[in-house]
């Protein structure tokens, strides 16, 4: 079962591997990029400005999708590659199509899952006691 709601990683491409960022599906939304890990704690200047010239550094974009790690405020984020993610992405996709299970009737708070319908979109679906799953 995909819990409901969504959750954020971090890409991080070597080199040239940019350009595979076309491998994402369509239903990832890239938020931003983030700054490389040395420039995060200040610097005296940009690397581009000591020789021998710019240096090939990680590239790291936020993303935002069902399927990625949910955090709390001020935790965090899960750092993967592409190739990881879009494994867990094709795992998590099969998963999205069994049945939802019924949930323990002592389990107190709201519960809240994805689930991909016939018609193939997925829809998120809240735990209701006497109703069973509902479409949110």
């Amino acid at each position: 079962m995909i819990p409901g709601g969504y959750g954020f990683n971090v890409l991080r491409f070597e080199d040239d591997d940019i350009r595979e960022i076309a491998k994402l599906p369509k239903d990832v939304r890239v938020v931003c990029a983030l700054p490389d890990l040395a420039h995060r704690h200040g610097s005296d200047c940009p690397p581009e400005w000591h020789a021998p010239g710019p240096r090939l550094r990680p590239v790291y974009l936020l993303i935002c999708h069902r399927y990625c790690t949910r955090v709390t405020p001020g935790e965090a984020y899960a750092f993967t590659t592409l190739d990881e993610f879009m494994s867990t992405y094709y795992s998590l996709q099969a998963a999205e199509k069994e049945p939802l299970e019924p949930c323990d009737p002592h389990y107190q708070r709201p519960r809240e899952a994805w689930h991909m319908d016939e018609d193939g979109v997925a829809r998120e679906y809240i735990w209701h006691p006497t109703g069973g799953w509902v479409r949110k």
